[in-house]
This record gives structure tokens, C-alpha cells and sequence, in this order.
């Protein structure tokens, strides 16, 4: 009786090997794709803001050039204005 017990256990957790596959994805739990996910989301924030603050550096550099451009020509203006 014993030993037919312990063969009706061992056949039901025999597994069909047509379920059994392997892939990245299967290996990877909710938390570990929820990770991911937020590491590219942060990857694409972090490369827009590299872009905008390039931009705005680049904005800054061009006001300061035509600030000291209109800063000449007045001096040159007042310059013109004595003689």
C-alpha cells in the first residue's frame, strides 16, 4: 500500500516537457521588469534634459555675445557723440 502511494505521488508531479520552456522573459519576475522599464524611462528623461540644458547653454552664449555687441556700439556711439 505504501509503495502504491508513493508511485501515484511520484506520476503527478511528472511535468510534460511541452510546458518546459526557456526564455529571458520567463526568467524575469514583475520587479525586474518594472525595473527596466524605469531605467529606460530615466535613461530618455536624463537624454532630454542633457539636450535642453545644451540648448540653454547655447541661448546664454549667443545673449552674451549680442549683449556685449549692443554694449560696444554704444560705446563707440557715445565715442562718435564727443567729438
Amino acid at each position: 500500500m505504501y509503495r502504491a502511494a508513493v508511485a501515484r505521488a511520484s506520476r503527478s508531479l511528472v511535468v510534460p516537457s511541452r510546458t518546459l520552456h526557456s526564455s529571458p522573459l520567463a526568467f524575469k519576475t514583475a520587479t525586474d521588469k518594472a525595473k527596466d522599464v524605469a531605467h529606460d524611462v530615466n535613461m530618455k528623461v536624463g537624454q532630454g534634459l542633457a539636450s535642453a540644458i545644451e540648448k540653454g547653454e547655447q541661448v546664454t552664449d549667443k545673449a552674451k555675445e549680442a549683449a556685449a555687441g549692443a554694449y560696444e556700439a554704444k560705446e563707440d556711439f557715445k565715442k562718435e557723440m564727443k567729438k
